[in-house]
C-alpha cells in the first residue's frame, strides 16, 4: 500500500518538472523572438527580410565578380586606351593588356602611367556595377516593403566603391527609414562587403611598377619566395614590353599589366 507522503513526494516533484518546462519553454520563446527581431534566424512565417547587409551582398557578389574578372586581365580598365594586345600560351583568346608603366624611348625607364591605381579600379569597378547597384538597392527598398515595413529614403542615390584587404567594400549614399507596429528604424549609409583578392593583388603590380621605375627590373622570383601565396609569370615581347600575370593561388584571381621601360633595340 503506497504511503500517503510518498503519494505527496510525487506530486511534488511532478510539479516541479511541470514549473521547469513550463520556464524552459518561456527562455525559448524569448530567444527566439529576439533572434527573429535581429534577424539571426529566418522568420518560418515568412514575413521578414534578410539584413540589409546581407541582402546587397547576396545581390552585388556576381556583378563584383564578373567586373573584377573583367578589369583584373586587362591591368585595371575596363576599356584600355594605352595597351598591348598578348595572349599567354595557354589562354584561348588575347587581352587587351594595359600599361601601367610606359615610355615610347628606348633605353629609358619607365613613366608610371596610374599612380592612383587602387584608387583608379575602385572607379572602374563603379562604372562596371552602376546599373547593378542601383537594381540591388531597389530590391533591397520592396524586400522590406515586402515584409510589410513602410520605406522612406533620403539622401544622394550615389554609392562608393573602397578596395580593402580581401574585400570591395559597397556604401551607398542614401538613407533608409523603416516603420512597422509603430516602431522606426533608421539604416544610415549602408554597405555590404563581397569577398575578392583585387586589392592585395594591385598591391603587388604597384610593389613591380616601383621597381621596374626605379631599377628596370623586379624580381618577381624573389617576391614570390617571400610570399608565396602569389604566382606570378612575365613574358617579353619583341618590341621589349613585358607582360606581368599576378595571381593569388588560392582563389585563382588574376591581375595583369604591361610595362615598357629601359629597352635596348635589338640591334645592339
Amino acid at each position: 500500500m503506497q504511503k500517503r507522503g510518498d503519494f505527496l513526494n510525487k506530486n511534488k516533484s511532478g510539479q516541479v518538472t511541470i514549473y521547469i518546462i513550463i520556464a524552459v519553454i518561456i527562455v525559448v520563446a524569448v530567444v527566439l523572438f529576439l533572434l527573429l527581431r535581429t534577424g539571426l534566424v529566418p522568420n518560418p512565417l515568412g514575413g521578414e527580410t534578410k539584413n540589409p547587409n546581407e541582402y546587397l551582398s547576396s545581390c552585388l557578389e556576381d556583378p563584383i565578380a564578373n567586373a573584377v574578372a573583367k578589369l583584373g586581365p586587362q591591368g585595371g580598365n575596363i576599356n584600355p586606351t594605352l595597351y598591348k594586345n598578348f595572349k599567354f600560351s595557354d589562354e584561348d583568346k588575347p587581352y587587351k593588356v594595359s600599361y601601367l608603366c610606359y615610355n615610347v624611348n628606348n633605353y629609358l625607364p619607365c613613366v608610371n602611367q596610374q599612380p592612383m591605381l587602387v584608387s583608379h579600379v575602385e572607379e572602374e569597378i563603379k562604372k562596371e556595377i552602376q546599373g547593378s547597384a542601383q537594381d540591388c538597392f531597389s530590391g533591397l527598398e520592396k524586400s522590406y516593403r515586402s515584409a510589410g515595413y513602410e520605406v522612406s529614403s533620403s539622401g544622394s542615390d550615389d554609392f562608393s566603391v573602397r578596395l580593402s584587404e580581401n574585400t570591395v567594400v559597397i556604401t551607398f549614399e542614401k538613407d533608409l527609414k523603416l516603420t512597422k507596429a509603430g516602431e522606426s528604424q533608421n539604416l544610415k549609409k549602408v554597405s555590404s562587403g563581397i569577398s575578392s583578392d583585387i586589392y592585395s593583388l594591385i598591391n603587388v603590380a604597384v610593389e613591380a611598377i616601383n621597381r621596374e621605375v626605379l631599377s628596370c627590373d623586379f624580381d618577381y622570383v624573389a617576391y614570390i619566395k617571400f610570399y608565396p601565396k602569389f604566382k606570378i609569370a612575365k613574358e617579353t615581347t619583341t618590341d621589349g614590353t613585358e607582360i606581368y600575370s599576378i595571381k593569388k593561388r588560392e582563389t585563382g584571381e588574376l591581375f595583369r599589366f604591361a610595362v615598357r621601360g629601359c629597352v635596348i633595340p635589338p640591334t645592339y
